[in-house]
């Protein structure tokens, strides 16, 4: 705006300083033909001093007040024409102060119609920066539903992935607690029969020595435990013959 507006600004400097140059110099003709007016009156003075000091002579008293007649009448129409000159240039003043109120009253309204068309710039700059920040915000705010969307997508998956890796621990902890409990189970049955063919054994080996079952040795039945030294779960086996 300052750009565009300050061209013709300096024409409008330009052309008042033109007419105060021009008003300067009408002003300057003013003085000097008041300043001849009173070099005018003073030569009249001077004559009619000198006409007044030698009106004592008879003869040079007549041809002064002759001369001074005429003189007078030289200078009343020279004072009518200065009278005249200073009227137009009066007037002359009058019109060109006009001309210059109209131009400036132009000037005036010129600068209100950029002043509001520079307004109605500024207005609608700051509504488009307005509707970019609303958008920024607008864009901002998704991007911000997105992520935290994004977020929770990440910690459901990773909450289903360790829900997933839990079960399929607790699967493989059962299947290691089923394969203990097999092996546990085996090793009780193959010590189970162990024991019956000890008994068995000590059976036919004390009916030799005995005859009688009463002094037989017996079998006291025991509870046994043992704990998994991987799960640290405790195991029941079959009751053991002592």
């Amino acid at each position: 705006l300052t750009q565009a507006v300050f061209p013709s600004q300096e024409k409008e400097v330009r052309k008042w300083k033109e007419e105060l140059l021009d008003q300067r110099r009408r002003m300057m003709e003013e003085k000097l033909l008041h300043a001849e007016f009173k070099r005018e009156l003073q030569l009249q003075a001077i004559v009619k001093k000198a006409q007044e000091e030698e009106a004592k002579v008879n003869e040079i008293a007549f041809i002064n007040t002759l001369e001074a007649q005429n003189k007078r009448h030289d200078v009343l129409a020279k004072l009518n024409e200065y009278e005249q000159r200073l009227n137009e240039l009066q007037e002359e003043r009058g019109r060109r102060q006009e001309e210059k109120q109209a131009r400036d009253e132009a000037v005036q309204e010129r600068k209100r119609a950029l002043e509001a068309e520079r307004q109605a710039r500024v207005e609608e700059l700051l509504m488009r920066r307005k509707e970019q920040d609303a958008r920024i915000e607008q864009q901002k705010q998704e991007k911000e539903r997105a992520r935290e969307d994004a977020a929770r997508e990440r910690a459901r998956d990773r909450e289903e992935r360790l829900a997933a890796l839990s079960a399929a621990q607790q699967e493989a902890m059962e299947e290691l607690q089923k394969k203990i409990q097999m092996k546990h189970d085996e090793s009780s049955r193959r010590h189970m029969e162990q024991i019956e063919q000890r008994k068995e054994k000590a059976a036919e080996l004390s009916s030799g020595r005995h005859a009688n079952t009463d002094y037989a040795p017996k079998l006291t039945p025991y509870e046994r435990t043992k704990q998994c030294s991987l799960c640290n779960v405790v195991v029941c086996t079959h009751k053991m013959y002592s």
